[in-house]
């Protein structure tokens, strides 16, 4: 839905409806004028007042929009730099690893050349 058009439609309702009750109102011609004017006067002010706070809206959003996306980028640089640090940390155990494993594997052969010599 087109917001503009929405906001459009609430003002020349409102507009409309106001009319609408001043001209169904039993007045005399002289204050219907009156009331149509000040209405006028009221309705203008309020139109004033929406148009200042859908370009305050509109800012908000430009705002929060920018601020989002520069965290976004943070965010995904953020987890770069973790996980090459993570990386880096693990490199050192994995090679520590690999030595433990070769030097069970070694252990476990002595143990079998033992074996085989005592049968």
């Amino acid at each position: 839905m087109d917001k503009k058009a929405l906001t459009y439609g609430f003002i020349v309702g409102g507009i409309a409806g106001a009319i609408s009750a001043l001209l169904s109102a039993p007045s005399s011609g002289k204050d219907l004028r009156k009331q149509i004017t000040d209405t006028k006067n009221e309705w203008m002010i309020t139109l004033k007042e929406m148009t200042k706070n859908v370009q305050e809206l509109k800012n908000s959003i430009h705002v929060l929009t920018s601020e989002g996306k520069d965290m976004a980028v943070k965010l995904v640089s953020d987890v770069k730099s973790t996980l090459s640090e993570w990386q880096n940390n693990i490199e050192g155990n994995k090679d520590n690893i690999i030595n433990e494993v070769q030097a069970l594997k070694d252990s476990i052969d002595e143990l079998e050349l033992k074996i085989q010599e005592r049968k």
